[in-house]
């Protein structure tokens, strides 16, 4: 009987031992394979002291996209729909199109103080890119990244999933 109790405190460890190793080559596998396919892009609009929109849209990798509506948009709260594969197509090749890689990661003069800002972040493959926005942009950028972002916060049936705050002064 003892010896039956040894051998199994002997095999448990090593057939446990195994499967973790076989978990492990499997994850490694999947996350070789995870960069070619992986996007998400995040864009937020920045407020300023007047009516400017402040809102910020999220494509998450497995094609929900989330939008936030704070302030001085017409919704206001946090809403929910996925895209279609053809519609994941289409998000990346405007990102190809869109060549954000060869702007800079900063358009700013911290010396203006009233103004909005777009901040950019993707990841495309094994590409990553934050782009901020705010002043002294090359004049096709803001255009780039608001077709970005009317195609995924402004079209498709969103479904709410939080409403705005209760005591959300707009004061429109």
């Amino acid at each position: 009987m003892w010896r039956l109790l040894l051998m199994g405190a002997f095999a448990l460890p090593a057939a446990v031992r195994q499967c973790g190793e076989e978990k492990g080559k499997k994850s490694a596998q999947a996350n070789a394979k995870a960069p070619m396919d992986t996007l998400s892009i995040s864009i937020t609009r920045t407020g300023c002291y007047g009516r400017c929109p402040i809102d910020k849209v999220d494509l998450l990798p497995d094609g929900t996209v989330e939008y936030h509506g704070k302030r001085f948009v017409s919704r206001l709260g946090i809403y929910q729909r996925r895209l279609s594969e053809k519609e994941l197509q289409e998000v990346r090749q405007m990102l190809k199109e869109a060549k954000f890689e060869d702007y800079q990661d900063l358009y700013d003069n911290p010396h203006i103080t009233d103004l909005p800002s777009i901040i950019i972040s993707y990841q495309l493959g094994a590409v990553k890119k934050q782009i901020t926005c705010r002043t002294q942009c090359p004049p096709e950028l803001p255009e780039k990244i608001e077709k970005l972002r009317t195609y995924l916060a402004e079209q498709g049936d969103f479904q709410m999933v939080q409403g705005p705050p209760k005591d959300d002064d707009q004061g429109d």
